[in-house]
């Protein structure tokens, strides 16, 4: 259909149809509308795995395991469809992520890795710190104060951006060709990307367990507001991951450039 393509398959006798499935077409194809539509920063998917009490961790920071093994799947094969993944310094550190695709399924190109961390304050002991000679690793800090910690870690091949806010940020990852990027925590980096309207989709695992109020909250720095004013998100897709469920939804529809 592009570049005048209907006309000439019309032209040539072919019968052609346009719109088939319209809506299913928009939702898998997301990241590349997106793109046409703000090519300033990366498409943004929020991943969180919480408990039925949105909580992202027990009391003493555990997280290993909330969700299940055909969940962590999932994330495995998510994770290969995106450019780079990236989570908070607080995430890195207690997790201590590699944050890679493992599984059966290889990506073309195996996806960059980003923490974010206004201080800057993330450790040289780090699995995704130790390998970042072999898999490219950013990290994105508001401090622009020069730290020996700072100076370890590009040492070790973690590029550094020093930024003035979230959203310059992104602009800089896209800058260096990051079309897309998967978020996977924590709670204050996910409260800070919703509080700037900068997520695309939101997929959602959620677990048959509850942790109660003393778990660390799945969100956190998201302001509220009144029902009425609330934006109602787009569901795509609903499923069972093993015991868990899936939720997959965007902030708003993405439609093609007319």
């Amino acid at each position: 259909v592009a570049s005048g393509g209907a006309e000439r398959l019309r032209a040539a006798g072919i019968e052609v149809v346009v719109g088939v499935r319209g809506e299913e077409a928009q939702a898998q194809n997301k990241i590349f509308f997106q793109n046409l539509r703000n090519p300033a920063r990366p498409f943004i998917g929020l991943k969180l795995a919480t408990t039925l009490d949105a909580r992202i961790a027990d009391q003493a920071g555990r997280s290993r395991w909330i969700s299940g093994d055909a969940a962590r799947d999932y994330v495995h094969w998510l994770r290969a469809g995106f450019d780079a993944i990236a989570v908070g310094a607080h995430t890195a550190t207690v997790d201590d992520a590699s944050l890679t695709v493992r599984g059966d399924l290889v990506p073309r190109r195996p996806p960059v890795r980003v923490v974010f961390s206004r201080q800057g304050d993330i450790s040289s002991s780090l699995s995704l710190v130790k390998s970042a000679k072999e898999i490219p690793t950013i990290l994105v800090t508001e401090s622009h104060r020069p730290t020996s910690r700072l100076a370890q870690l590009e040492e070790s091949g973690v590029e550094v951006l020093w930024v003035t806010s979230l959203p310059e940020g992104l602009m800089l990852l896209r800058q260096r060709g990051i079309g897309s990027l998967l978020v996977e925590g924590g709670g204050r980096l996910a409260g800070a990307l919703l509080k700037e309207g900068l997520v695309d989709r939101y997929y959602w695992i959620q677990s048959p367990v509850w942790l109660g109020d003393e778990g660390i909250p799945a969100v956190q720095g998201f302001p509220g507001t009144s029902l009425v004013e609330a934006d109602r998100w787009q569901v795509v897709e609903r499923r069972a991951l093993g015991q868990d469920t899936l939720l997959v939804v965007d902030r708003e529809p993405c439609l093609p450039e007319s």
